[in-house]
């Protein structure tokens, strides 16, 4: 069933259908100058935020998020009460390629409640109804699930044609990390870092996205919106190439002592760029300090069996979650297919 208008994100006493309010609250869309008011909720409510250590302010890394794309401030909403912000629901837009057809698809990030305003049923206002645009505008909902009871009980609840699967996160402890240097002294390519992806990373990530049913699309754009910019936190882009050809790229990230492969890639059945780069990669921790590595990769990931001849071994598992809106029912039924080949690393959500 479709949502009711986006007229009715907005009533006078801020009530919905499926949940109450505050008295006086009002839910609407963000609107530039909440910033500060913004980042009061996120640090009140969570232990910590950013989550994810950075070298700016606070304030300066959620403007960041908050601009993910050109068009992401249009789906951001907030809950108002008198002069504070008291809950929020922010997202990333994201192009996802499924199959061989694109889709553009809503990714949750940071929707909290201040704890004041706990258990009295905002979280399902800020929830159910979705207004128009975040409903016409995107063809799926997709994440990572958080730990969140209050979103957790509400997704279970509203099953229907709701998707899961799994993705494990497979860690590297300081025991394994030696680099064997055979590894990387036979290659007929070079790996180096790069500050910015450049219009070569587009047929490369044609190419290279082929092998997987479900994969983020990966742009310039995108890619330096979320690595190679400050803002973010301090990644490092490596790159490697083979006669002016960019064939794989991996993008780490040190957090203290331990080490984050937020995304690896390369071309089709090159198994020997994914292990020369994978190495370097441990090159690269162990000479930053790190005693371990953490990489996200589903049961059929094609580098998977690379990882784990490598030392790597499942520690956690996430669950993934994917609502479909307008799409056929098809064409999202591989998502619980745990031999389906899906890219979903760290690097896809603000977790690194």
């Amino acid at each position: 069933m479709a949502p009711p208008a986006e007229a009715d994100l907005l009533r006078p006493e801020g009530s919905f259908s499926h949940g109450s309010v505050p008295p006086g609250c009002v839910l609407r869309f963000f609107r530039e100058g909440d910033e500060h008011r913004l980042l009061e909720l996120l640090t009140d409510t969570f232990p910590r935020w950013p989550a994810v250590a950075v070298s700016v302010p606070a304030i300066d890394h959620l403007r960041w998020k908050l601009h993910s794309r050109p068009d992401a401030v249009r789906y951001h909403v907030v809950a108002e009460l008198g002069e504070r912000i008291i809950g929020c629901r922010l997202f990333l837009p994201q192009k996802i390629k499924i199959g061989d057809r694109f889709f553009e698809v809503r990714q949750g990030v940071d929707t909290v409640i201040h704890k004041e305003y706990q258990g009295r049923g905002l979280m399902v206002a800020l929830t159910y109804p979705v207004p128009d645009r975040l409903w016409n505008d995107f063809d799926m909902d997709f994440s990572v699930r958080s730990g969140a009871k209050a979103l957790n009980d509400m997704r279970r609840y509203d099953e229907r044609d709701n998707r899961y699967a799994w993705l494990d996160v497979l860690h590297l402890d300081a025991a394994a990390m030696a680099e064997p240097a055979d590894r990387l002294s036979a290659a007929d390519w070079s790996i180096a870092t790069v500050p910015r992806f450049d219009e070569r990373i587009r047929p490369f990530v044609k190419e290279a996205s082929a092998p997987f049913w479900f994969i983020v699309d990966r742009t310039p754009e995108n890619l330096n919106w979320r690595y190679a910019d400050a803002l973010a936190g301090a990644f490092t882009i490596r790159q490697a190439e083979s006669n002016g050809r960019v064939i794989g790229y991996s993008v780490l990230r040190l957090s203290g002592d331990r080490g984050y492969i937020a995304d690896l890639l390369a071309l089709p059945a090159r198994h020997d760029v994914v292990e020369s780069m994978l190495f370097d990669a441990h090159r690269h921790f162990v000479a930053n300090g790190a005693r371990s590595v953490e990489w996200w990769a589903t049961q059929s990931h094609p580098y998977r069996d690379i990882f784990e001849q490598a030392g790597y071994r499942p520690k956690r598992r996430r669950e993934l979650y994917c609502q479909p809106f307008h799409v056929e029912d098809e064409v999202v039924m591989p998502f619980e297919d745990p031999n389906t080949p899906m890219h979903i690393v760290s690097g896809d959500t603000d977790l690194v």
